[in-house]
């Protein structure tokens, strides 16, 4: 769920006047939508916490500069995303190391709900499978659009492309999610169909 605007503004009026306890109130509000936002960008990651961080504070540092022109949750989505997305570019010109241990095993996925049955949890699990596998840039773009409802407008102005190349991400990713999850549906189906069948 996208954070509320309305929620947002009265807090942003006293932290431009200095309110220092209504700083801390934003940071609640906005901290759990920033790591929220992170994971969409990046998927799962073991410098999340530096990352979500990093961003909290280009945030904070950047309160002065909201003009509300826009609306703040999309401002907000914009500054956040940068942040990961340099993360991204920066990753890919450094050689460094990578873990060889998965990060699914030592990361908490925000999709781990204890209050979902195990149908719904393993569906789930599948997309986020799916979501890992395809591009940054495809990822970012369909979990805007197809899991949080915003519109290409919006996604636009998020990752600071035109609409034209929006609807082209958009399209590609769309493709390569059904063609990826139809091939880990028969993948699954025909292992679950051999381990009925062994004695």
């Amino acid at each position: 769920m996208a954070l509320a605007d309305e929620k947002v503004k009265p807090l942003l009026k006293r932290c431009k006047k200095g309110d220092k306890a209504a700083l801390g109130e934003l940071f609640r509000l906005v901290g759990p939508e920033i790591q929220r936002i992170m994971y969409s960008t990046l998927g799962a990651s073991h410098e999340m916490e530096d990352l979500v961080q990093t961003a909290s504070l280009e945030l904070f540092r950047s309160l002065k500069n909201f003009k509300g022109e826009s609306k703040f949750s999309t401002w907000m989505y914009r500054l956040v995303v940068n942040v990961g997305l340099q993360y991204i570019r920066k990753r890919k010109n450094s050689p460094i190391l990578q873990d060889v241990e998965p990060l699914a095993e030592r990361l908490p996925s925000p999709f781990d709900n204890p209050h979902v049955s195990t149908e719904q949890r393993e569906r789930l699990r599948l997309v986020e499978e799916i979501l890992d596998e395809l591009g940054p840039k495809k990822r970012l773009v369909y979990v805007l659009h197809e899991l949080e409802g915003h519109s290409i407008e919006e996604i636009a102005t998020i990752v600071q492309a035109s609409k034209l190349t929006v609807k082209s991400r958009l399209f590609y990713a769309r493709k390569d999610f059904s063609k990826k999850l139809k091939q880990k549906m028969v993948l699954r189906s025909a292992t679950h169909t051999y381990s009925d069948e062994e004695p």
